[in-house]
């Protein structure tokens, strides 16, 4: 490169330097283009690194600038291009990762922030990776969090949501046209549709009706108009979207679209326009049909009065047509639109939402519809034309209108509807035509005294409103006025239900859904994994991991005695417990045991899961804290999502490493409890054959050995420190283990001295090898001592147990379905009656009669309360 052109490259990049502070974004993007013509003209397969390195700067400056103005297609031909020259330029792996996230193409985005990390790994960047794999993990499943942001009235920065296309497709809709159904039966709450919007236009409209506001309103539609023509030009997938929506009658059928147009990640590029004009008069036509307004709360999030006005093309959901009985419900949220199951749905039905509000009188939703400029034909207005007393309804409407006492329109349409023998969902119709006037009288003590037992309680209105037409802010704050009144759950009789009808209004409002187990299934995945546990292999599998992990411990032990260091014995067994329990559940080291023990968003989001569980039964509140997500509940269920990130992503991985070594022809067996269900899940009517069903087996296995394992060993070292008899006797039987397993195995044990290091070290792996679980059976005082401590300090010292069923217990006692009855092995495993008048202390000796080791039975020793996990739990301690 010669002198002449570094000189004029080097003017350029200054120039562009003073563009970019000016944030004059096009003149920039000029520049670098000449930049990289005179890169380009010079530029060959002998040229030097200079220029190579003068090429992929420009780019990739262009790139960021391109992004900048929306040009995202041309941003990532540069970007390409550059790593085309230099697949690991730092720069470029960032910029492309960055578009490709603003694209919703998460995994693809993941994949270049991963490669630059390899290169350079700041904290930004693990930010950026993080965020991809949330965001990913959100498009695949749907859930999302906006605790924070409801619990803020919808103020502050929104939550950040992915793109998501849950069970819904395009399809004929009997009412004419297309419309977008439900391919399987959903929860009220559920996801239906996350999506961004490809343009929104928002503004502040005069107060004052008249010409000015005719005038700005204008203004926005134009300045929105330019911004959609403008990124139908950046974008031939955006333009192809567009041109799928129906452009009003006449225009011909669009035809049913394929459904992998939606997810960015699944679209095929072969279906997007490749250097085609747009078409304007079209596109006016689309988005004079298929814009939606936001929803009135949404004007909180810019905090603006009522005189906001918020509008834009979001694609999918233009296919929903409208219903004064809607089945789901948008929330507008930043840029993006949720539209989620506001009442249970079924499989086949198709999908509606409220063009306006439908909680008013049928005149009014007439008045509404002739504005958009369609007529609804759905099952409530069909109903509330025809009936025969549709005139009488009338004069209470119009006596509403008039400023009529709410308490006697609410009683005279109580009393029509007992007349009328109008029953179900009719009722709940009526009942949101004149919400105005019930929630009126709700709000209202002194009506509610004045009318008495003509008005119904709010939860029967609320309940039969919110099956009518799915789920509403101003019905679930009434519905949640009377239950602070009564002072929250439990208050009065009936508290409870109600907070739980609460919740389930709460869910159709804003997406809240707790799924209920199937009990059958859980039994029959209990009877699969109980056998498992029970195996051989997994029996083997397990003493190798949980000895190796003790090696770790006994090796961090040893170091901190070097340092005269002090020590969290229950930390350390609750870090070892972890780590070897997800060896054999997930076969993934997940290292929390490290010599520098580290801190692992898995194990934390763990804790606090279990942490807050266990809190539910002292805090009466929980439930409220649980619908409105805060608190304690909000951490639990952000818990929640990163234990299920963890699991689901390892057994994706193991799914996938089965498939290859299959299509290998390897046949390679893996004692983990995630690997066997896999298998096991590939036979008919195993109960496993989904990634919930093997998430719950392996996370049960986890709950139920961790802590147990962890606090057990912790008070077993407690005890034998604290009684030195028992310690000298265990010390003496394991002394007499080693040297006969040493003969056994005919090898001599190595010499140590407790001063070095080294040679300890070895003694206590030789010591390690001549453990299995065969021969632990031997060490009978060693199984006393453990039992002995599971006696007065079981693991679970009270175990409460729900009543399926009316009952008589032993004593008489009449226990009733739907309660729950507990008994305490803490106390039982002290009561002298049983154990004798020393039962509050540790004697390991109990356990012998004759010189044998005995058992107890499992009615008077209840730390286990079956055999097979007894045995299990035992070995694992043992080991």
């Amino acid at each position: 490169m010669t002198g002449g052109i570094e000189e004029e490259m080097q003017l350029l990049r200054s120039k562009a330097t003073e563009l970019s502070l000016r944030e004059d974004w096009k003149e920039y993007i000029n520049l670098y283009t000449h930049l990289v013509s005179l890169c380009d003209h010079h530029h060959s397969p002998g040229s030097d690194a200079k220029l190579h390195k003068t090429l992929c700067l420009a780019l990739s400056n262009r790139a960021e600038a391109r992004s900048r103005l929306r040009d995202l297609s041309g941003a990532l031909e540069d970007c390409d291009r550059v790593l085309e020259i230099d697949p690991t330029h730092l720069k470029a792996l960032i910029c492309k990762g960055k578009i490709l996230l603003d694209l919703d193409r998460y995994t693809q985005a993941s994949d270049c922030f991963q490669r630059a990390l390899v290169y350079q790994g700041t904290g930004d960047l693990r930010t950026l990776l993080e965020r991809c794999r949330r965001l990913e993990a959100q498009a695949r499943t749907g859930a999302l969090d906006i605790s924070d942001w409801l619990l803020n009235g919808f103020g502050g920065n929104p939550p950040e949501l992915a793109e998501y296309v849950g069970p819904v497709e395009v399809r004929r809709s009997g009412s004419g046209g297309r419309g977008l159904f439900a391919t399987k039966s959903v929860e009220a709450g559920t996801p239906l549709v996350i999506t961004r919007a490809i343009v929104i236009g928002r503004g502040i409209l005069p107060e004052k009706a008249g010409g000015s506001g005719e005038s700005a309103r204008m203004v926005m539609w134009k300045d929105f108009v330019d911004k959609i023509l403008y990124a139908t030009e950046k974008c031939s997938r955006t333009l192809y979207l567009i041109y799928t929506l129906s452009a009003g009658d006449g225009e011909g059928d669009p035809g049913i679209p394929d459904m992998g147009l939606f997810t960015p990640e699944a679209a095929k590029e072969s279906f997007f326009l490749e250097n085609k004009e747009p078409d304007v008069d079209k596109i006016l036509k689309v988005l004079d049909v298929n814009c939606l307004t936001e929803e009135a709360f949404s004007a909180k999030v810019l905090g603006k009065n009522s005189g906001y006005c918020g509008f834009g093309l979001w694609i999918l959901p233009s296919f929903v047509n409208h219903s004064c009985s809607p089945n789901a419900r948008r929330l507008h949220i930043g840029d993006r639109v949720v539209v989620h199951a506001s009442r249970d749905v079924k499989a086949g039905e198709e999908i509606t939402f409220a063009y306006f509000d439908v909680l008013s009188p049928l005149s009014k939703r007439r008045e509404m519809s002739k504005r958009w400029q369609f007529y609804c034909h759905c099952e409530r207005c069909r109903f509330e034309e025809k009936v025969l007393f549709a005139q009488e309804v009338r004069e209470m409407e119009m006596a509403l209108e008039s400023g009529s006492d709410a308490g006697g329109v609410v009683a005279r349409l109580e009393e029509g509807m007992r007349r009328w023998m109008v029953k179900g969902r009719e009722k709940g119709f009526l009942r949101a035509s004149f919400w105005t006037a019930y929630s009126g009288v709700y709000e209202s003590e002194k009506l509610i005294r004045k009318w008495g037992r003509q008005v119904p309680a709010e939860s029967m209105v609320a309940e039969s409103v919110a099956e009518a037409v799915g789920g509403d802010e101003r019905v679930l704050k009434v519905l949640l006025g009377r239950l602070k009144k009564k002072g929250g759950i439990g208050g009065s009789a009936g508290g409870g239900l109600e907070m739980e009808m609460a919740m389930r209004l709460g869910r159709g409002t804003y997406g809240k859904v707790a799924k209920k187990q199937d009990g059958d299934m859980w039994r029959k995945q209990r009877k699969t994994a109980s056998f498992e546990f029970a195996s051989k292999n997994l029996r083997d599998f397990s003493t190798k991991v949980f000895r190796e992990y003790a090696l770790k411990l006994s090796n961090i032990l040893c170091q901190s005695s070097i340092n005269n260091q002090d020590m969290d014995m229950q930390d350390l067994f609750m870090r070892m417990t972890l780590d070897s329990i997800c060896k054999v559940g997930f076969g993934v080291e997940i290292g929390t045991l490290s010599p520098n023990l580290p801190d692992n968003s898995f194990a934390q989001a763990f804790d606090a899961a279990n942490i807050i569980v266990t809190l539910r039964f002292i805090d009466p509140f929980w439930r409220i804290k649980r619908f409105l997500c805060t608190g304690s509940e909000a951490l639990l269920e952000q818990s929640i999502k990163v234990v299920d990130e963890f699991t689901y992503d390892v057994i994706r991985k193991r799914k996938a490493e089965i498939e290859r070594a299959r299509a290998s022809g390897i046949r390679e067996i893996k004692h983990d409890i995630l690997s066997r269900f896999i298998e096991l899940g590939e036979e008919p009517d195993s109960g496993f054959s989904d990634e919930k069903s093997l998430r719950d087996v392996v996370l049960n296995f986890v709950i139920a050995g961790r802590d147990t394992t962890a606090t057990t060993l912790s008070w077993f070292i407690y005890m034998v420190m604290t009684h030195p008899a028992v310690a000298d006797k265990l010390y003496f039987e394991l002394k007499a283990y080693e040297e006969v397993r040493a003969k056994e195995e005919k090898i001599e044990l190595i010499s140590y001295a407790t001063n070095d290091v080294k040679s300890f070290r070895s003694r206590v792996d030789q010591f390690a090898e001549l453990l299995n679980y065969d021969s632990l059976g031997r060490l009978v005082y060693l199984h006393a001592c453990i039992t002995e401590t599971l006696r007065l300090y079981p693991a679970v010292p009270q175990d409460p147990k729900g009543i399926l069923g009316d009952d008589v217990l032993p004593d008489g006692t009449q226990v009733k379905a739907g309660g729950m009855v507990t008994y305490v092995p803490y106390s039982m495993g002290r009561m002298e009656y049983n154990w004798g008048p020393d039962a509050a202390s540790f004697r390991p000796e109990r356990w012998f009669k004759n010189g044998m080791l005995q058992s107890a039975s499992p009615f008077k020793f209840t730390a286990f309360q079956v055999q097979q996990m007894h045995s299990f739990l035992l070995m694992i301690l043992e080991s």
